[in-house]
C-alpha cells in the first residue's frame, strides 16, 4: 500500500506526464510551471531509481507504466513508478 506522500508524488507524475503529451499533441512546446522541489542529484534514491528503471521497465507492476503519445502514435512520454 503506497503512503499518502507516495501516491501526491504519482499523482504528481502523472499530471505532467499527461501535460508534456497534450502539449505534443497540439505541437506546442510545453510550458511546466512546478517546479521540481529539489534537484535530481539531491535526491538520495536517484543512483537506485535510475539503476532500477530498466529492470522495472521490463516487468512493471499494474499501473507502474504510463505511455503518452502524440497523435501519431510516437511516445513522447513515458512515467514509470516504482512499488516504493
Amino acid at each position: 500500500m503506497l503512503t499518502a506522500v507516495q501516491r501526491d508524488r504519482r499523482g504528481a507524475a502523472n499530471q505532467l506526464g499527461h501535460h508534456l503529451t497534450e502539449a505534443a499533441r497540439r505541437g506546442i512546446n510545453p510550458l511546466v510551471d512546478k517546479p521540481m522541489q529539489m534537484p535530481l542529484r539531491l535526491v538520495p534514491q536517484a543512483p537506485h531509481i535510475i539503476h532500477a528503471a530498466p529492470a522495472l521497465a521490463a516487468a512493471p507492476p499494474p499501473d507502474a507504466l504510463r505511455i503518452g503519445r502524440d497523435l501519431r502514435g510516437r511516445p513522447v512520454v513515458v512515467v514509470l513508478h516504482a512499488d516504493t
